[in-house]
């Protein structure tokens, strides 16, 4: 199947360089199942749906593709990934998944694709990673945004998230935990690793 968008009415890319493109597609790709490009107008096009795609991250990223807003994708400033529901602006640091250690967690169910998601759902709605406008410091609790995501990952057979909060370990590394990677122990919490973003 191929999409067109004849309003042009698109997520704008303009402000990213060719690498960042690269791996914003190749992100994309990774986590929803489908083949995006770029047009000539610099904005984000669906090309093809796969044949394990999640229905859910296709039917939102249409969404925001056919939106009256322009949602414009861009390098964080602060190296902090965000979605701002105030300008439409998508906040992405490029280097998040740098050096990452995955251990047993699938990599295409954490990457830059699923970043994307997470920011342009904070970008296009209210939601926030939080209750009341306070961050939740349990580790029993998500938030409404990563449930969402959580959505796209149990449609794509992919870990869930297990909690908002990462544990920070040595070095400024910190770990984001993930459950159904083993499906003899889907509860069983497993981790991926990285480096704490700027703040």
């Amino acid at each position: 199947m191929v999409y067109t968008d004849p309003t042009g009415e698109t997520i704008n890319v303009a402000s990213l360089t060719a690498d960042q493109r690269k791996l914003l597609l190749e992100g994309l790709q990774s986590f929803t199942g489908n083949t995006y490009t770029i047009d000539d107008n610099a904005m984000l096009q669906l090309v093809t749906v796969g044949n394990e795609n999640s229905p859910l991250a296709t039917a939102l990223i249409n969404e925001w593709i056919g939106d009256t807003r322009e949602f414009s994708v861009v390098e964080s400033p602060t190296g902090q990934n965000r979605g701002i529901n105030s300008t439409g602006e998508i906040q992405l640091n490029f280097s998040t998944f740098d050096n990452a250690d995955y251990g047993a967690v699938d990599p295409r169910s954490f990457n830059l694709g699923s970043t994307f998601v997470h920011e342009s759902l904070h970008a296009s709605t209210t939601l926030q990673d939080n209750i009341g406008g306070i961050v939740s410091l349990s580790f029993d609790w998500t938030g409404p945004v990563v449930d969402i995501v959580n959505q796209i990952r149990a449609e794509r057979g992919l870990p869930t998230r297990a909690a908002y909060l990462s544990k920070q370990v040595r070095r400024a590394r910190h770990r984001t935990f993930f459950t159904n990677v083993n499906p003899r122990k889907p509860d069983r919490w497993y981790y991926v690793t990285r480096q704490q973003l700027q703040r």
